[in-house]
């Protein structure tokens, strides 16, 4: 398909600055029609500033969210999208050269309902980059995401296959992306470029970001407990003492054997792994 038109939707929260990092990382992609669509979730509306900023773009689009929240923002920027293809971008997160080119090539090539990439972290103002470890690439379903999910919120899909899944979780305080996309592999595989080119700012991460973030695993296990089943939600459970008590290794290796699964050793492993780095 040539040209594809593609909208790109970026809440943004008091962040001026680097939203306009990741916009200029949008309006510099080429080979397909974008639009970008910037919804203000800030505490006090930053609607007219941001508005000024870019009056003089006929692609950039900018809304104001009274209710607040990400999910929100971007189930509203999906509202106001006229491509036929939406993908996401965090304000501090930016694209590199070719990203929205290649997954809409990938896009119209692959049987998937949805398509993403790798991507690499970075800190300290671009000066240290990483790789994430342990991504997946290749066709994506329900056992690759299950207990953990390496898909991130750049993915693209058709606005008409996003409106059908139902958009992101409302109610969800956290990981309302890992929620869309098992909500997503229900209806159908997804597939992962092995290409690195969404940039995500890892400066924020933190032992109290973690502990919100196992505190969200909870409410995703409590949410989906019948969909998957009693043994899921239990290791989803575990998974969670496992990441914010630091479980000893007979408590894991135990629980692990009653619950017959070798996730949870992984997962201790793991956490041992980035103690030392």
């Amino acid at each position: 398909m040539i040209n594809p038109s593609v909208s790109v939707i970026i809440p943004t929260c008091n962040r001026i600055d680097l939203l306009r990092r990741a916009v200029l990382s949008v309006l510099s992609q080429e080979g397909v029609n974008i639009e970008v669509i910037i919804i203000d979730d800030s505490n006090v509306s930053l609607f007219d500033v941001i508005s000024e900023e870019y009056r003089h773009y006929d692609n950039v689009y900018v809304y104001r969210n009274e209710k607040h929240g990400s999910a929100i923002s971007r189930n509203l920027g999906v509202k106001y999208a006229s491509g036929e293809l939406v993908t996401f971008l965090d304000d501090d997160d930016f694209y590199l050269p070719g990203r929205l080119e290649g997954m809409a090539n990938e896009f119209y090539n692959r049987n998937a309902i949805f398509v993403s990439s790798g991507r690499l972290l970075q800190r300290n103002n671009l000066s240290i980059f990483q790789l994430l470890e342990q991504q997946h690439f290749g066709y994506v379903n329900l056992n690759s995401v299950i207990y953990l999910n390496d898909i991130d919120i750049g993915i693209m899909m058709k606005k008409a296959s996003f409106l059908k899944v139902g958009g992101f979780d409302e109610e969800l305080l956290g990981f309302e992306d890992w929620d869309f996309i098992l909500r997503c592999l229900l209806l159908g595989r997804g597939y992962k470029i092995h290409r690195f080119d969404y940039v995500v700012d890892d400066s924020d991460s933190n032992d109290r970001v973690s502990n919100k973030q196992e505190k969200y695993r909870v409410h995703l296990a409590n949410k989906h407990r019948e969909s998957f089943g009693e043994n899921w939600h239990a290791t989803m459970i575990a998974l969670s003492d496992i990441n914010l008590s630091g479980s000893n290794i007979l408590e894991v290796l135990g629980c692990s054997i009653k619950l017959k699964t070798l996730i949870l050793l992984k997962a201790y492993f793991r956490r041992l792994r980035s103690s030392f780095r």
